[in-house]
């Protein structure tokens, strides 16, 4: 499913027509259905998993006001990790009793 389907399905869920979606959020008419999964959000998507913080930081450089809140050594940790190299992840997350997830982002296309 991509960006401009999973838009319309929360709009058929709760209600909400694509028109007013538009209108509620200061869009242009029509400029829903011209999203996709190539939009500028997916990037910045994929820059806020690097660094390990949620988009509404990157965005607003703002820690949210719900959820888990990381200290500095965790940022730094999970910062780490990323920067490794997929068969040395699979070594972490072995040590630690951790079964990883494949998330399309994986750059060899071994499977764990």
């Amino acid at each position: 499913m991509d960006t401009k389907e999973i838009i319309q399905d929360l709009c058929k869920k709760r209600g909400v027509t694509v028109q007013r979606l538009e209108i509620e959020v200061g869009e242009s008419q029509s400029s829903i259905s011209k999203v996709s999964s190539n939009s500028k959000a997916l990037k910045l998507y994929k820059i806020a998993q690097f660094f390990g913080v949620s988009m509404e930081y990157l965005i607003t450089g703002k820690e949210p006001d719900a959820g888990m809140i990381l200290s500095q050594e965790e940022k730094d940790l999970i910062f780490a990790y990323r920067n490794k190299s997929d068969d040395a992840k699979d070594v972490i997350a072995a040590s630690l009793g951790v079964k990883r997830q494949d998330t399309g982002l994986r750059s060899s296309s071994k499977a764990v």
